[in-house]
């Protein structure tokens, strides 16, 4: 599963995810997309399945965030784990947090998506928000 939310924002900041099953080729928009209401400084995407267990597939994942501006961290492919092995390595080889794709940047923003492959969790931030813009933190939830 996976859900995106922004913190520290102002009103109209939006967070939202895509889905795609063809490495982004095509994607599924604007999942769960979520604004800060007034009065508020955060929100989150309701929860998406990343695989499609009826398909038999996986899909890949990225978050996005609009502050005046739209950006996307790239797509990640969640790696799949039984408990013993992740996609044929030891999990006890995986890293607290690895970053498996290139950041982006916006507006002077460093936006990056965090992985922690033994935890199975994952999470986006941007670095360096002005005043009244986000840091957003996006949190991607164990499949």
């Amino acid at each position: 599963m996976a859900w995106a939310s922004i913190d520290n924002g102002v009103r109209g900041d939006s967070v939202w995810l895509d889905r795609s099953w063809d490495r982004g080729a095509t994607w599924e928009p604007l999942l769960g997309k979520a604004s800060i209401p007034a009065a508020w400084t955060g929100t989150r995407t309701l929860m998406y399945n990343v695989s499609d267990p009826v398909g038999h597939r996986r899909g890949w994942i990225r978050a996005c965030g609009d502050a005046g501006a739209v950006d996307c961290t790239d797509w990640v492919y969640p790696r799949v784990c039984d408990g013993t092995s992740c996609d044929g390595a030891d999990p006890a080889s995986a890293s607290g947090d690895d970053t498996p794709v290139p950041s982006t940047t916006l507006f002077g923003r460093t936006i990056s998506l965090h992985v922690d492959q033994r935890g199975g969790m994952a999470w986006g931030v941007i670095e360096r928000g002005g005043a009244g813009r986000f840091p957003v933190r996006f949190l991607l939830g164990p499949r």
